[in-house]
Order: C-alpha cells, then sequence, then structure tokens
C-alpha cells in the first residue's frame, strides 16, 4: 500500500467533512426533539371532536355477537347433533360460564371484535370516502364559476386584467398590421371577452395601466382596464363585447370609474369600443370568496376525522394550491389548461416531497392531526396564516413588492419591507429563539451571512452583462420556511406564513421548475421591456441625423445613421457608402411605414389623417427608426429616440425647436438629440 502525502492530506479534508456534516445534522437534531409547544385550546378541541369520537365508536362496536352452538348432553342417545340437542349460546351466557361442559362441537359464525384496529380500519374508510366526496363537491364549484361562462355570442375568450391585443403592441417593431396598418382594417364583428376581478383596484401609475382615451380607445389599450373605465365591467370582473373600430385623430384623457385614462394628440388608426354582453351567464368572478370559504370548510371537515399528518398535510397543501393556480391570471382559461397545470403540480409535488416534508422536517414539525387535541392549534396555527399570505398578490393594490433593484431607487420600496418587518418581529424574535435554545444561532447567522454575502457578489458580476436581481418570493418563502424549524408556536406560525408565499408564487404567478434569483434587464434594475435607446453612449446605437421639410411641401425627410458612421464619414454621411446588410423599420405613431437597408426616407403623411389643428395650427407627430436583429426572430435590437414632428403648416419647420439645415451631419444630430422634453407631453 502505497500512500502519499497529498492522498493523507485529501483524506483528513474529506474526514472532516464528514465530521462536519454529522455534527451539523446531531446539532439541527436537537431543534427538532426539543419540547413540543402545548396545542392551543387543547381541552375545547377534545370536547368538539367528542360526538364525532363517540359516532365511530358506536359504529365500530355495531358488529355481530360472537355465538357458539353447542351440542347438549340429554343422557339419552341420540345419534348425531341436530337442532333438537343443539343450543346456541352468545356473548353474554358464554362469559358467565353458562355453556353446558359437555359440549361436543363448536362452529364460528364471525366475530367483529371491538378494538382501536376495527376504530382505524373504520376511520381510514371514513376519510377516504370524505375526501371523495369534497373532491367532487370543489371540483363542481370550480367548473361552474370557472368554466362554464356563455354569452349570445359564444364562449368568451378569458382574460387578465392587464391583456390587450398583441397584434398591435406599440413596442417598436411589434405591431403585426403590416405597412401603414393595411393588414388590420377595422371589423364589424363583435367578439365577447371575459375580465377578471379586481382589475380596476391597484392602479397607481397610468402608464402602467394603460387606457388610452374615452369612450374609444386607442387599440393597444389594456381591454379589461379600458372596460372598467367605460363602465361595463365591475370589482367582479364580468363578460363585455369588444370590436376594432375607426381610430380617431386624437384621444381624450378623462377618469372615470376610478380609473385615469391617458391622452394621446395625434392619429392612430385603430380603435376598442365596447358594449354590454347580451344573455351572458357565469361570467362574474365574485363568488371566488365563496370558493375559498368552501375549500376552508372541507379542510376543516376532514381535519374533524383526525387523519394522519401527512394525510392532512398533503390535503391541504393539495387543496389550496389548486385554489390559487385557478384563480390565478391564466393565459387561456379552460379544462385543457387545467391539465397542462397538472405538470406545475407534479413538480410542486416533487420538490415539496424533499424540500418541505424531509428537508423542512414538516414530518416532526407539522401537528399531529391524529390527535383530537390539535384540531383547533391546526387552524389557528397551521391553517389561517397560510391562507393569508396565500393572497400574497393583494399587496399589489397598495404598492409593488418586487425584491429587485428597483426597490432602492425610492424610499417608498425600503420602508414598506421595514415596516412588514418590525409587523413580524415579535415573530422572527421567536423563531430565533428556538435556535439560540438549541445553541445553534451563531451557525445560523453564518450561513445566512455567507449566502447574502455570494447572492451580492454574483449580482455584482452579473450586472456588468445587463443581469439584475430578482427575488421571487416564493424562493424567500421556502428559504424561510426551511429556516423556520423549531417546535414553537412561533415557529409552526413562520413556517405556516412561508407556506402561503411559496404556495401563492408558485400556483399564482411563477413556474414550479425555475427558481431564478437574477433576471436580464438594465444590470442592477429590472427589466424595463423596453429597446435600448441610448444615443452618443454606443457606436452601434443608430440615431436620427436629419428630420426637415422638402421644398416646402408637406414631404418629410428622415435621415439616419449609426454613431459610428458620424465619425468615420468626417460628419458627411452622403460621402458614406455603407452596405453592411442591416434592416431598419420606421415607425410614425406606432404603425411602421417603412422596411428596408435604405438610410433615409421621404414620405408625405395622409391629410385626411393628420389634419391641421385649430386655428390652422400644425398636428404632431411621432417617429422613430429602429434596427433589425439577424437572428430568426428579426426583432429590434436598437432603436432610435421618439422624434416629435409637426405637421401641416408648410411654413414652418419639421421641428418645434431651433433646426438648420445647413450645418453638418454631427450638428444636426446633435440638435435633434438634444430634443426638449416637452415635446412628447402627448405621446403614449
Amino acid at each position: 500500500l502505497h500512500l502519499t502525502s497529498t492522498d493523507l492530506v485529501m483524506g483528513s479534508r474529506r474526514c472532516r467533512i464528514c465530521r462536519m456534516a454529522r455534527v451539523a445534522r446531531a446539532d439541527l437534531a436537537r431543534l427538532d426533539l426539543g419540547a413540543e409547544a402545548a396545542p392551543l385550546f387543547a381541552e375545547l378541541s377534545g370536547r368538539l371532536l367528542r360526538p364525532i369520537d363517540r359516532l365511530i365508536d358506536g359504529c365500530a362496536s355495531c358488529a355481530p355477537e360472537k355465538c357458539e352452538v353447542q351440542y347438549m348432553d340429554t343422557g339419552v342417545m341420540s345419534g348425531a347433533p341436530s337442532p333438537n340437542n343443539c343450543e346456541v349460546r352468545c356473548n353474554a351466557e358464554l362469559e358467565e360460564g353458562k355453556a353446558s361442559p359437555g359440549a361436543q362441537m363448536s362452529l364460528d359464525y364471525g366475530e367483529v371484535e371491538e378494538s382501536d384496529t376495527s376504530k382505524q380500519l373504520l376511520r381510514g374508510y371514513l376519510q377516504g370516502a370524505y375526501l371523495t366526496i369534497a373532491a367532487g363537491i370543489i371540483i363542481t364549484c370550480y367548473y361552474f364559476h370557472l368554466f362554464d361562462p356563455m354569452s349570445d355570442l359564444g364562449v368568451p375568450s378569458p382574460l387578465q386584467c392587464r391583456s390587450s391585443f398583441l397584434r398591435y403592441n406599440t413596442e417598436i417593431g411589434g405591431m403585426d398590421c403590416g405597412l401603414w396598418g393595411q393588414e388590420c382594417l377595422p371589423s364589424n364583428e363583435w367578439m365577447p371577452i371575459r375580465c377578471p376581478a379586481l382589475c380596476g383596484y391597484g392602479l397607481n401609475d397610468p402608464i402602467d395601466t394603460r387606457v388610452i382615451g374615452s369612450s374609444i380607445y386607442r387599440a393597444d389599450s389594456r381591454l379589461c382596464l379600458a372596460a372598467w373605465h367605460a363602465g361595463f365591467i365591475k370589482w367582479g370582473g364580468g363578460c363585455v363585447d369588444v370590436r376594432i373600430t375607426d381610430g380617431r385623430s386624437t384621444f381624450e384623457a378623462e377618469r372615470k370609474n376610478g380609473i385615469d385614462s391617458l391622452a394621446f394628440n395625434s392619429w392612430f388608426p385603430f380603435g376598442l369600443e365596447f358594449r354590454e354582453s347580451s344573455g351572458a351567464r357565469n361570467c362574474r368572478y365574485d363568488q371566488t370568496p365563496t370558493l375559498l370559504v368552501v375549500n376552508i370548510l372541507l379542510l376543516v371537515g376532514f381535519l374533524s376525522l383526525r387523519p394522519r399528518r401527512r394525510v392532512f398535510f398533503w390535503s391541504m397543501i393539495t387543496s389550496l394550491w389548486w385554489y390559487c393556480a385557478l384563480i390565478s391570471p391564466m393565459n387561456n382559461r379552460s379544462i385543457g389548461m387545467c391539465f397542462a397545470y397538472f405538470g406545475r403540480f407534479a413538480y410542486f409535488v416533487l420538490g415539496g416531497e424533499v424540500l418541505l416534508w424531509q428537508v423542512g422536517h414538516a414530518k416532526r414539525t407539522f401537528p399531529d392531526t391524529s390527535n383530537s387535541s390539535s384540531f383547533l392549534h391546526v387552524i389557528l396555527i397551521e391553517l389561517m396564516p397560510l391562507i393569508a399570505t396565500l393572497h400574497w398578490h393583494f399587496l399589489s393594490i397598495f404598492a409593488s413588492y418586487s425584491i429587485n433593484g428597483a426597490l432602492f431607487q425610492s424610499w417608498e420600496g425600503p420602508m414598506a419591507f421595514l415596516v412588514g418587518f418590525v409587523v413580524l418581529l415579535p415573530m422572527v424574535l421567536g423563531v430565533l429563539r428556538d435556535w439560540y435554545r438549541a445553541k445553534l444561532l451563531t451557525w445560523l447567522f453564518r450561513q445566512v451571512l455567507s449566502f447574502a454575502m455570494l447572492i451580492v457578489v454574483l449580482t455584482l458580476i452579473f450586472s456588468t452583462s445587463g443581469w439584475g436581481l430578482h427575488l421571487h418570493h416564493y424562493f424567500i418563502g421556502l428559504f424561510c420556511y426551511i429556516a423556520s424549524r423549531g417546535r414553537s408556536t412561533c415557529s409552526a406560525l413562520s413556517r405556516a406564513l412561508c407556506l402561503g408565499a411559496l404556495i401563492n408564487g408558485l400556483a399564482f404567478w411563477g413556474e414550479t421548475y425555475e427558481v431564478p434569483i437574477w433576471a436580464e434587464g438594465a444590470g442592477w434594475y429590472p427589466p424595463s421591456g423596453n429597446v435600448d435607446m441610448s444615443a452618443f453612449g454606443n457606436y452601434d446605437q443608430v440615431i436620427f441625423t436629419a428630420a426637415e421639410r422638402v421644398n416646402e411641401s408637406d414631404d418629410i425627410l428622415l435621415r439616419w445613421a449609426f454613431v459610428k458612421d458620424l465619425g468615420s464619414s468626417n460628419c458627411s454621411l452622403d460621402s458614406l457608402d455603407v452596405q453592411d446588410g442591416s434592416i431598419f423599420v420606421v415607425e410614425m405613431n406606432h404603425i411602421e411605414i417603412y422596411r428596408g437597408s435604405a438610410r433615409s426616407l421621404r414620405f408625405q403623411p395622409n391629410a385626411t389623417r393628420f389634419g391641421r389643428g385649430a386655428n390652422g395650427s400644425a398636428t404632431p407627430l411621432y417617429v422613430r427608426v429602429g434596427r433589425i436583429g439577424q437572428g430568426l426572430a428579426r426583432q429590434v435590437i436598437s432603436a432610435s429616440q421618439v422624434l416629435a414632428l409637426q405637421y401641416g403648416s408648410p411654413s414652418q419647420s419639421a421641428l418645434t425647436w431651433p433646426y438648420d439645415s445647413t450645418v453638418d451631419d454631427c450638428k444636426k444630430a446633435t440638435t435633434i438629440f438634444q430634443q426638449p422634453e416637452w415635446t412628447l407631453d402627448g405621446y403614449v
């Protein structure tokens, strides 16, 4: 046997790591084996369940008596046993010893003994039957509440609160209507849609609300919010008919039904018109609280049968996961989508068994539900707090709760989390006390600090490549659930709150098979969804280099180039011959008016669409240019700033601020880039 010094060192390190792991497991076991807190209202719980226990005991005792058929010796040679010389004696008589000592045979007609085994067997049958009936009840309620809407125009399309028509996407290069919108002509066909509840609440930012206009709305408006603004749906949601109609030269802002709409002071070719949906039934979502109450009552009823802790734990999680998933903003709320959700639920069950039941030690810390004394304790400590954080999404009514770089851009975000921390401080101290009693508080702090430092370092590294921190609340819920490992009431309450946040994040918002910590965005900041529109900071950025009228006519000439082209051409783009295969798209008021490789465009807005304003004043219009990527998606990868032009007054310049068309291209580009902010006041 030849051992080198390196082998000895590596073996020693492995042994040290193994010892540290064994010590850590042994230390954590002290948390699990500590004194369990006495159940709340234990005596009252026993009294409440006593009638059910007596009923089960009575049913278990309703069994045939133990009887014997005995041969009676009469002293007369009567031959084989017969009804004449036999007697049946049952439990009471056998116990009193009344059976004849001359019995010659015994036939056992069957027996069911009154024992704990028979009671447990009966409880198991009752629990199985209860779960079957409860599943049938809740599935029926879900079906008629969520999946059976109808109107005279047919089955309405289910939408989210912020849904809009994708083909009218106003992100640059996103509209799918062809040049000048010719492929999206207005239609007189009405379409039924179904909107969820509470769409009009928690709207803190009109830009995010994105309802543009009043009565007739711009076609890229959010459909359900626009229908709420028009007064056709209320807090319970419902069905409404919508159609694409002719656009308007301007869209006015108005506050109606608690929603502030936005104004757009220029032309857009398509509008939205709403009307009340006739013959609508099963459209509203105002019975969603009833579904929650039904789930709670069914769980409490199942708990009264005293199931095993594992059975009730997973019954509770399954019921509330599906409740949260079915009230979530599904892309297409249908029976087929529910079957697709089974895959997401399967991932959750697999992860929950490992991370909650095993690693989180719910198998030890969850109360023994087969004990009648824990009935009220489970309801008050395990179920009700879970239901509170199961509706975590309602926090968006008051403020954003996203944990990302944007949280630190203003004082409101950190203050909201600080207030929440102060409210939960007593519970946090209770959890830390369990770790302190197990002499593991220092170890816990070291692990949390190491994990936090790792996240900070990786975030700083990823921010250099356009990735930012985004801690989903279900990730934090899982982490805190595992950390709340003690046996005290505070730890149990913490686990319940964290479990609700975990289920909400996975079922309502996120994907079970993804636990992201970072998301693509502008470095430390969260993803904005906007295209990079910086001007002179990037040599590959496309910018406008000219915006002029042609020969005092209504024609407008636009020129654009890359920042690097200005330097390579010595500020004279006319002398530059570029053949790099770049494809550009030019939009006016979000409508595509050009797509090709040229770097200039001369166009004339349609006079019937862009008339003169009051007193012959010019009408504003908004243009921008973007560069198309070379990949299969063919999306815009960079775009210029939005440029405000004026149309309708030939004597005026195309721009509303001083612009000299006789200077070189670098000075023109600089003048355009210095566009005053007020010129975009009417732009949405």
